[in-house]
Order: C-alpha cells, then structure tokens, then sequence
C-alpha cells in the first residue's frame, strides 16, 4: 500500500480533524456467534478492507506490522510521518452493547452482555502514530480490542490494553530486487481473557484482579523478492514473533494483576502481489496471502486472503479504492485525501468460528489520520 499524501503542519488542528476523532466510532453492522480463532497483536483496517493481503506488498509503517522488508521499498528521499493516527472498528453489537452500558468498560458491559446471550460482541480503538523513512520505521500503538461471547451465566471474554513501540529496519540487495528487513517489538499488555461467570464481575477490583498484565519483548523477521519482470510480480515471506514473544509480570497499568499475558505465538505468512499499470491516472496491486502456515488444525480456507487496491494518481486530492476476501469473506474500502487529513472507511468480514466451524463476523472501520 502506498501512503497517502502530505499535508502542510499548519492544517493539522482544523476542526475537520477533531470532527472525525470524535466521530471514530459510530458504526453498525450484523453480529456474530463464536470467538475470534485469530487475535494478532495488530491488523490494519484499511488493509483488512482488501482481504488482509500485504505481506508481498508492506509499504511504511505498515512494514512494522505485516513484514518489516517493506521499508526498503520506499525512495530514499521521502519521508512519512503519521503525527496523527486515530482508527476504531465494531461489530454492531459491540456499538449497541457499549450504547446501552454508555461504556466501554469491562464491568459496565457486564450486565448487557449477559442480557443479550448468544450474541458475538466486538470493538478495537487505538492510535497508530509512525514516522518513516527508507530503511527505517519507528511506530508507536495505543489500543484496546475487546471480544466476548455469553450464554447468559458464564462469559467467554478475550480483552486488551495494549502499548508498545516497534523499531523496523531493512536494506535492499541485487540491485532492490531482494529486501530483507527485521523489526523489534516492546509490548506493555494488561489483558482479561478466559471463561467466567458474570457474577466474577461484581466490581472493577475484582475485574482487575483477574486479569493479567506483563512487558514483552518480540521481533519478526522478513524478506520480499521482486521478479524483473511485466507487472513486477513479487513474493514475500515473514516469520513473525520468532520463537514467541513472552510477558514478564508487571503492575504499571493494573496494581492488581497477579501473572503475566498469554505468550503471543510464533507464525509464518507468505504472499504474492502483482501490480499491473493499465491507465496513467490509476495505480493497480493484486495480492494474495497465506497466513499462519504453522496452523495445520485449521482449514485453508481460513488461512487464505484475497485484495486488490486501486489508487487515483490524479495529485492531492486523490482516492484509494480497496476489495479483498479476507478468510473468503467479502471486503471493501475506501480513503480520501482531505485538505485537513485523510479519511479511510470500509467495513470487513473476518472468522470468528473455532476449528473447522464457518462463522463470520461483520465489521465496520474508520480511520483519520494526519501526515506530512
């Protein structure tokens, strides 16, 4: 994916811009009936808006998070900086559970996820902040996700609060045909995640007092090799968090906790994107992933993800328009550049269905940031 464009720093604080933030999460859509088989530490939502297909094609920041070899596609003299990232997505019972609660929080959802049984509900907000440049990317993520499932005593709950800073570096070698690139992770993660019963949620203490908070140290490693060849076909490989990245119990954002978050497991993803040019004002990239490899408990279909992005050349004011099956769910998107930032909407089907069961989970996302 390409960045969208610059924006001069005097245009940063427009009221346009603190429309959209206070906007961020105001979505609807159909809800769902199992757990989510695949929480990563992030997927972007405008890339999940073409079928979550980038590991041949990571591109800037987003280098730091699908394969850190894409930070050597960028020309030496550009430079990217999101000074403002802002990016929230939900189900529709998440919007309508948290409307209910008038919360976000975990005790206050209690009651309404509990009245509501059988009922999938899920919500992410974060910022994504980043600054890049030719082999190199530093970017920092505040975010919470939020996925839980009732049968009206007990609650299956997986929810996060993460913080961490990723450092990516990369280099090109036979003539930018071979990019190698590895990125470094610090993670501070408070998380409640297991199967309760709602009357373990009798108060915020007690919440905390089950969840587990630590500090983690991770890296991925990553490679893309492009064929000189019509329409530039390329592959791409990435080992993410090699060898897992593990939590040492910490107390800094919950005084409560008493262990250490789930370790994130090790993967692998490989990917194939194309890029032909049939128009001078239109820039076109098809992409197909295969994610999580080492999952053999788990059916292809699951594993696979389709995109395609098709970008308007036509100066500042440019579009982006994206498709993709994401687990072979249905995808689509789109970004505007705005004189006060840039502006991403789509929404994106993703499975939430354990093992062999077929179960989606239809979201909607927003995104605005501000760039120069």
């Amino acid at each position: 994916m390409r960045s969208m464009s610059h924006i001069p720093f005097h245009l940063l604080w427009q009221p346009r811009c603190r429309l959209a933030a206070a906007l961020l999460l105001l979505w609807v859509s159909p809800g769902s009936f199992a757990l989510n088989e695949f929480l990563d530490l992030y997927d972007a939502p405008q890339v999940l808006a073409q079928g979550n297909a980038m590991t041949a094609d990571a591109y800037g920041y987003l280098s730091n998070y699908y394969n850190p070899a894409g930070l050597a596609k960028m020309p030496s003299r550009k430079s990217e900086i999101h000074l403002l990232a802002l990016e929230g997505s939900s189900s529709g019972t998440g919007v309508a559970r948290a409307a209910e609660a008038r919360s976000w929080g975990v005790g206050p959802l209690n009651p309404k996820i509990a009245a509501n049984p059988n009922a999938y509900t899920y919500f992410s907000y974060g910022a994504i902040p980043a600054l890049s440049v030719r082999g190199f990317s530093l970017s920092l993520l505040v975010r919470r996700e939020y996925a839980a499932l009732s049968d009206g005593t007990n609650v299956d709950i997986d929810t996060r609060t993460d913080m961490g800073v990723t450092v990516g570096v990369a280099r090109n070698f036979a003539g930018n045909l071979v990019k190698l690139g590895v990125v470094g992770k610090f993670l501070l993660r408070n998380q409640l995640k297991g199967t309760y019963a709602h009357s373990d949620f009798y108060s915020e203490q007690a919440i905390q007092a089950l969840a587990k908070e630590g500090m983690g140290v991770g890296a991925d490693v990553g490679a893309i090799v492009t064929l000189p060849y019509k329409y530039l076909p390329t592959f791409g490989v990435v080992w993410k968090d090699v060898l897992g990245t593990q939590f040492s119990a910490s107390q800094f954002l919950n005084s409560y906790a008493s262990a250490a978050p789930d370790t994130i497991s090790q993967s692998f993803n490989f990917g194939f994107s194309v890029s032909p040019r049939f128009s001078r004002l239109w820039r076109m990239r098809i992409a197909a992933d295969v994610r999580h490899i080492e999952r053999t408990d788990l059916p292809f279909r699951k594993k696979l993800h389709l995109g395609f992005e098709m970008e308007s050349l036509k100066g500042r004011r440019g579009t982006y328009w994206w498709l993709g099956l994401n687990q072979l769910y249905p995808c689509f998107g789109m970004g505007v550049r705005l004189p006060g930032g840039n502006l991403e909407i789509g929404t994106y089907g993703t499975e939430v269905g354990a093992g062999e069961t077929a179960q989606s989970d239809r979201r909607f996302f927003m995104r605005y940031t501000v760039s120069f």
